[in-house]
């Protein structure tokens, strides 16, 4: 299909007998006039018959024009031409963008259904979009068409990099906001499904509460290593997994070095992390997968003289099992194995419920 010619005025006349006028303002862009048919948009919208049809209680139902305020022109030119079967003028590809635009425009007028051959031909020609770089918007576009594989891969991804930024707004980790014009419940459940949880609603004010029971389950695996260490103290132990029948005078003052070695590097992360001393999942700024990469990539010091030891049958046996990371790692791995996304999609008579497994290495 060849290209659409370039737009004139006299295209914008969706029906040249058209008995209204759509006057398209916004600040960035210059007044735009549609000429269309109240019928065929009452037919193919329920805001447009609840403006402009029979039983319209609207100011707008007794005049020839009607404002749209706010709306991108592009994206509404071509809906209301799908809608009015100008099929000649509309293209077989557009930007993610554009579809993330219509998709606004198809929410805001419920013209979702009037649309849907066309934004099936439009979105098929995508592919990866969770890891496209404004990925998140694919999570309206996916909800306002209801496609729930996108929806899942999209949902995955911001369930690991969600974050709130200085003016306490939720965002992913490059700092796009991906909120407007999806309900609280599906925010909440972004951050509520890494608990395997389900719920009908979530107040949009209890989401900064679950994201921080996340942050504080992590930290959680903090505190139970700095207990280890200090149970030691008390009962003159060790966390040193240095074998208990090799123990010396020269062997136990290696395992107190070890214990203190690991102990300093924990404590050495969480300074630089600025959640030390007190570990407070309110201290920590950045997203539950920022934390996890985090805890991760600490390092250890199995290298260290001190971390090696002469025993039969392992004349160099090191002290890499001592360290706290690999006992944190474990945890996270088994707490994170598997993730179910279960979400209601506007339409569907059931809860969508979609296995969602989560690879190692995104965390």
């Amino acid at each position: 299909m060849t290209s659409p010619p370039a737009q004139t005025e006299a295209e914008y006349q969706l029906d040249p007998l058209g008995d209204i006028t759509l006057v398209v303002t916004s600040p960035t862009e210059p007044e735009r006039h549609l000429r269309a048919s109240c019928k065929t948009l009452c037919l193919a919208s329920s805001v447009f018959k609840a403006m402009i049809g029979p039983d319209s209680s609207f100011l707008e139902k007794h005049s020839s024009r009607m404002n749209l305020v706010d709306d991108n022109f592009d994206a509404l030119l071509l809906v209301l031409r799908a809608v009015h079967l100008q099929n000649r003028l509309i293209p077989f590809n557009i930007s993610a963008e554009k579809l993330f635009h219509v998709a606004v425009v198809c929410d805001k007028y419920d013209l979702t259904d009037s649309v849907m051959p066309w934004t099936e031909i439009w979105i098929r020609n995508f592919k990866d979009v969770a890891q496209t770089s404004r990925y998140e918007r694919w999570l309206r576009i996916s909800w306002v068409f209801q496609r729930a594989e996108i929806f899942e891969k999209v949902t995955r991804r911001l369930i690991l990099e969600t974050e709130f930024n200085p003016a306490g707004n939720l965002v992913t980790e490059g700092g796009e906001t991906f909120t407007e014009g999806i309900p609280d419940s599906v925010i909440g459940m972004i951050i509520l499904l890494t608990f395997g949880l389900v719920t009908d609603g979530i107040p949009a004010d209890d989401i900064t509460t679950h994201r921080h029971d996340l942050i504080e389950m992590l930290l959680n695996l903090v505190r139970g290593e700095f207990d280890k260490y200090r149970l030691c103290v008390t009962n003159e132990t060790h966390v040193c997994t240095l074998p208990r029948s090799s123990y010396s005078s020269l062997t136990t003052s290696k395992a107190a070095q070890c214990d203190v070695i690991s102990l300093g590097t924990l404590t050495k992360y969480l300074m630089c992390w600025n959640i030390w001393p007190d570990c407070q999942a309110s201290a920590w700024k950045r997203s539950p997968a920022t934390l996890m990469r985090s805890l991760r990539e600490m390092s250890h010091y199995g290298d260290a003289i001190v971390y090696t030891w002469s025993n039969k049958g392992h004349p160099k046996d090191t002290h890499d099992k001592c360290s706290p990371k690999g006992r944190i790692i474990k945890a996270i791995d088994t707490y994170f194995t598997n993730i179910v996304v279960c979400c209601k999609l506007p339409g569907s008579e059931s809860d969508l419920a979609l296995p969602v497994e989560i690879e190692k290495e995104e965390l």
